[in-house]
């Protein structure tokens, strides 16, 4: 879905109106995958309050000072760990969070939306991103509703995983009370649902990644193609005589029969030797 800029693109297959280069589909699709990405943002933040045990009116006064999400991963990890979360769920919850999987999607999320269109023939955007490197996006309907799909099956992961721990967690601090039986159990359904979920997330398709050059270039020359017939077909609205598109003054110019070239002021000037 995402590759380093290497095509010599001269920006011809885009209009420069973004609901011309992407069809109503690709819009919506796009928007999906972003709002999706905040979900995951957002269950990394509530596992962050679970694991951290702010008080409620504070949680955004202190998560709001922590300099991104990956500084909050760091402290969720921490303190699945603290809370003797077991060691195969956390694991995957250190999966789900790594660089294979929350980190990918993310920088595939932030070139989607970062992106401005270079091909609309295809569905393309270029992303420029720190220390020059400019990397070009796929912006296909397959290629974002898989992204979507991904992003919302990791929330669903990591919400699960707020749950479970909040759990942990209460159990930790109350070693003896009459529900602990019940809560062992519910922590016992708990931990067989994430790890449900983890294989759910994996069975999902892999993310499309860019077709093939000539691929590229035999949609970049039909979408070529189909522009200039449309605008073929504009023109050829235009009337046969331009004088109607002039105003009177102008057309009567035009129209006037040439006379003899008024002799300037001063003369003509003598040729060099007379």
């Amino acid at each position: 879905m995402k590759r380093k800029h290497e095509r010599d693109s001269k920006n011809k297959a885009r209009t420069g109106d973004i609901k011309k280069d992407l069809s109503t589909q690709q819009l919506a699709a796009l928007g999906a995958a972003a709002l999706a990405y905040n979900e995951v943002e957002r269950n990394i933040e509530l596992l962050f309050f679970i694991v951290s045990e702010i008080p409620g009116p504070m949680q955004y006064e202190v998560s709001t000072r922590i300099s991104g999400i990956d500084a909050k991963k760091d402290i969720v990890l921490a303190g699945a760990k603290y809370l003797k979360l077991e060691e195969q769920d956390r694991a995957q919850l250190g999966e789900a969070l790594g660089e294979g999987i929350f980190s990918k999607l993310k920088q595939y999320r932030n070139a989607a939306v970062h992106s401005r269109i270079i091909d609309a023939s295809v569905g393309i955007g270029l992303s420029i991103e720190s220390k020059a490197r400019l990397q070009e996006v796929l912006l296909t309907v397959s290629a974002l509703d898989a992204l979507y799909e991904n992003l919302v099956a990791l929330a669903k992961e990591l919400n699960w995983f707020a749950n479970l721990i909040g759990l942990l967690s209460h159990l930790n601090k109350h070693s003896v009370t009459a529900s602990r039986e019940s809560s062992e159990r519910a922590l016992a359904t708990w931990t067989e649902r994430v790890r449900a979920l983890r294989s759910e997330r994996k069975s999902l398709p892999p993310i499309p990644e860019f077709p093939p050059e000539h691929e590229l270039d035999a949609a970049e020359i039909q979408w070529l193609q189909a522009q200039q017939s449309a605008q073929m077909g504009w023109f050829s609205q235009w009337p046969a005589h331009f004088p109607r598109q002039m105003s009177a003054a102008l057309h009567d110019a035009m129209n006037r029969p040439a006379g003899p070239i008024p002799e300037p002021l001063g003369g003509w000037a003598k040729p060099a030797g007379e």
